[in-house]
C-alpha cells in the first residue's frame, strides 16, 4: 500500500499545527526565563545568560538528584519488567487456560486507545474507580491509592521532601523546592536540563529498539 496516497501529508497539518501552537510553542517560551533573574523578590526581569545553570552545577544537589532519579528508573524499569516475566512464564507453561489468558491480555490491543483509556479511568480511578470502591468496602481504604499516577515526585516529596539535605532529591522535588524557596528562574533551567537530558534518552533508547527489532 502506498502510505502516501492512502495519508496525505495535508491530514497532519492541523495536528501539527494544534501541537505546536498550544504545546511546543509555550514550552519553548517558557524555558526563556531560564536565561533570567526571575524570583518572587523582583518584577523586572533581566537577561543574565548562562548564570543559572553555573549556579546549579556547582550546587551537588543536581548530581544527587540526577543519580537517585537513575536509580529510581531503573530499579523500578528492571523490577516491573522481571515481575513480567516472573509471572508470565508460569503462567504460560503451566495453566491450562493459558489461550484464554492470552486473548485477556491481548484484548487491549484491539480495542482503540479511546476504549482503553475508558475502561482503565473506570477501573483506577482514585476517586471513583471500581479499585479503590472495592477497597473502601471491604474496609481497606488505607490500601487505596493514585493508581493511574506510577512517577516519583510524589512518594518522594510527601515521604521525605528531598531530605534530609538533599540526599533523596529527584528532579521533581529539586524543582518544585526551587520553585517553593522563589527561585522560578532557577527552577526552570532545572526543568530545560532534566527535559534534555529525557529527549537524549528517548532518541538513544528509539534508535537502539530499532536496532534490536531488526536483528
Amino acid at each position: 500500500m502506498n502510505l502516501k496516497k492512502a495519508y496525505p501529508i495535508s491530514m497532519a497539518i492541523i495536528p501539527v499545527l494544534f501541537i505546536g501552537i498550544f504545546f511546543i510553542l509555550p514550552s519553548t517560551i517558557g524555558y526563556f526565563y531560564a536565561f533570567s533573574d526571575w524570583n518572587q523578590y523582583t518584577s523586572d526581569l533581566n537577561f543574565v545568560g548562562f548564570a543559572n545553570f553555573l549556579e546549579i552545577f556547582q550546587n551537588r544537589s543536581l548530581t544527587t538528584a540526577f543519580i537517585n532519579t537513575v536509580i529510581f528508573a531503573t530499579v523500578k524499569t528492571v523490577g516491573v519488567t522481571v515481575l513480567g516475566f516472573v509471572f508470565a512464564i508460569p503462567l504460560n507453561r503451566a495453566l491450562k487456560t493459558k489461550n484464554l489468558l492470552r486473548t485477556i491480555y491481548f484484548i487491549p490491543a484491539v480495542f482503540s486507545a479511546l476504549v482503553v483509556g475508558l475502561i482503565f479511568n473506570g477501573l483506577f480511578d482514585y476517586r471513583n474507580g471500581i479499585v479503590n470502591l472495592t477497597l473502601i468496602a471491604l474496609d481497606l481504604e488505607n490500601l487505596t491509592q493514585q493508581w493511574l499516577g506510577l512517577k516519583m515526585f510524589d512518594l518522594v516529596y510527601v515521604l521525605t521532601g528531598g531530605g534530609p539535605g538533599y540526599d533523596t532529591e529527584t528532579f521533581g522535588t529539586l524543582i518544585m523546592n526551587e520553585m517553593s524557596k522563589g527561585r522560578y528562574a532557577q527552577s526552570v533551567a532545572i526543568n530545560l536540563i532534566f527535559t534534555i537530558m529525557l529527549v537524549i534518552v528517548s532518541v538513544w533508547y528509539q534508535k537502539f529498539n530499532a536496532k534490536w527489532e531488526d536483528m
